[in-house]
């Protein structure tokens, strides 16, 4: 940020950068040229720019692709929900896409006995 402000209002070339939490030791820069980076990398201390290298197309949306928790309910087995109007129901797995990441769930309703408690 600073090397940014000391240059004034020449600009360097450079669209993003991002360091995601899961690559450890890696930043994207992301630029029209690679000749961009260096120059926006130089004099910095902490960056390795010897290994420098470009992400291959097919490469760049997978770096900005967050895997999932893995889905760890099957057919038939019950479970709470967590969110929404019928949080904390009961239901029962009825479905479950892997593909599509979905579970379909059949609600067990609740009885509120002291509502039906009052009416009598």
């Amino acid at each position: 940020m600073q090397k940014c402000i000391d240059r004034g209002r020449r600009e360097m070339q450079i669209r993003s950068v991002i360091a995601p939490d899961y690559l450890k030791n890696y930043i994207y820069v992301e630029a029209d040229k690679s000749a961009h980076v260096i120059e926006a990398c130089k004099g910095l201390k902490i960056l390795n720019t010897t290994k420098l290298m470009l992400v291959p197309i097919k490469e760049m949306t997978d770096v900005l692709s967050v895997q999932g928790k893995p889905i760890n309910v099957a057919k038939d087995m019950w479970v709470r929900l967590k969110i929404g109007i019928y949080k904390g129901a009961l239901a029962k797995v009825v479905n479950v896409s892997d593909v599509r990441r979905k579970i379909m769930v059949k609600l067990i309703p609740r009885v509120d006995l002291q509502a039906i408690a009052d009416k009598l």
